[in-house]
């Protein structure tokens, strides 16, 4: 290792002082090759610094009138040349020195080591640094473990957003929505059930163009459309009828639920024994019975029994009756001997058309009973009959009403006027 020192700082010194700006005559300083030495290290102990030489190079004072920049600076008179051998000689010293002084902190270093409560404490300070990452990584996985709680949290607490589809069939297990009534809370119930009828007058009355019909009517002419169709193995008969009417709308909703209300009796050809069960909301709710026993006995079929439920809206230009058959009840049970239930459901539309106009559009559907000693299409033929005839007779019957109550109406207003 002294070899190769040796050799590398002989040719870097010797180097430095044959450079080429070195002027002719002069002497190397000492400052100089300490500058250059100072940078140099070894086993991580810098080279002699310039302190540390004792002597120094100058150049010889020249005369005073020589007008050259050398001549002019002023130098010792004598100084003792250090040459680059010394210059290494001492270099290695300093290294031998250095490596002795290492190798005695090593082996007092070794000695340490051995002592069995500097085992102990470096193991301990050892676990100490490990128990301290430990803990942190725990931190950290511990508030990753408290976010995630802190999100399940929050997923439940909020309420589950159902689809349309499982939140309708969720509310069809509602046993109004069903068209059941129960012990309890029957008003609440009936409303509910009716309400829900009444957002369907829109869908209904679009679907099958009863608005169309009644927009496009001629006078006072009857507008009327029966459709039948098969779903589920049952017969579904639609009933249209639109017409325009010389009353005001009020004036003749009235005259209607009388009728639906069961306060006026209508004449019908088959004998029909209705009751009104219940009312409710100042009579704008109503729910009644109806037996069927004269046609049954006549078509040899068991007797029928049909509930109705039934709601007026009043609204600023016009009033709309829905009504919904009730399929079962736990306060007024069906009759055990009446085997066949009425189903239906239908709304009617009536709208002001000037100050004594109305126009009434009705539309209802029948869901018609299966028989198994009749043929298909007989029972739905025998409805549409009996419909036909007892829409003839309501229509008469409506009229009179109509009539009676605008003479009414006239001699009130002549009442008036007369005084």
């Amino acid at each position: 290792m002294a070899q190769g020192i040796d050799d590398g700082l002989t040719w870097n010194v010797l180097d430095m002082m044959l450079m080429d700006d070195i002027p002719n005559g002069a002497d190397v300083s000492l400052n100089t090759v300490s500058e250059f030495l100072a940078d140099l290290e070894d086993f991580g102990v810098k080279a002699v610094s310039k302190n540390e030489v004792k002597s120094k190079i100058t150049k010889p004072k020249t005369n005073s009138n020589d007008s050259s920049p050398r001549d002019t600076a002023s130098v010792p008179t004598k100084r003792i040349r250090t040459s680059p051998k010394e210059e290494l000689e001492y270099l290695q010293s300093k290294h031998r020195y250095l490596i002795s002084e290492l190798r005695k902190l090593q082996a007092a270093t070794a000695m340490t080591t051995n002592d069995p409560w500097q085992k102990r404490a470096k193991s301990q300070a050892q676990a100490a640094q490990r128990a301290i990452q430990e803990n942190t990584r725990l931190k950290a996985a511990l508030e990753d473990q408290i976010k995630v709680i802190q999100a399940l949290e929050k997923v439940f607490q909020k309420k589950p957003r159902l689809t349309e589809a499982a939140a309708e069939k969720i509310a069809d297990l509602v046993p109004w929505r069903r068209s059941i009534l129960g012990l309890h809370n029957r008003e609440g119930d009936l409303e509910a059930l009716l309400r829900y009828q009444y957002d369907k007058l829109d869908t209904e009355f679009i679907r099958r163009k009863v608005y169309h019909m009644r927009d496009n009517m001629v006078g006072d002419e009857l507008v009327r459309s029966e459709q039948v169709e098969s779903s589920n193995d049952n017969i579904i008969i639609h009933l249209i009828r639109c017409k325009q009417w010389s009353i005001n709308f009020i004036e003749f909703s009235q005259i209607l639920w009388g009728y639906i209300s069961l306060n006026v009796r209508m004449p019908t050809k088959i004998k029909v024994d209705s009751e009104l069960l219940q009312s409710f909301k100042n009579d704008t709710i109503v729910y009644t019975r109806h037996l069927s026993n004269g046609m049954c006995e006549q078509l040899k079929i068991p007797p029928l029994e049909g509930r109705t439920a039934a709601m007026r809206f009043e609204e600023r230009d016009r009033v709309v009756i829905v009504w919904k058959s009730i399929v079962d009840d736990a306060l007024v049970p069906f009759r055990d001997d009446y085997v066949v239930k009425d189903n239906k459901m239908g709304w009617a539309l009536i709208t002001a058309d000037g100050p004594n106009e109305c126009k009434v559009a009705v539309y209802s559907t029948l869901t018609t009973p299966v028989f198994p000693n009749y043929t298909s299409g007989t029972m739905t033929e025998i409805i549409l009959n009996l419909y036909k005839a007892n829409s003839t007779k309501f229509d008469n019957a409506i009229s009179a009403a109509v009539e009676e109550r605008k003479k009414v109406i006239a001699q009130k207003v002549k009442d008036m006027n007369t005084k």
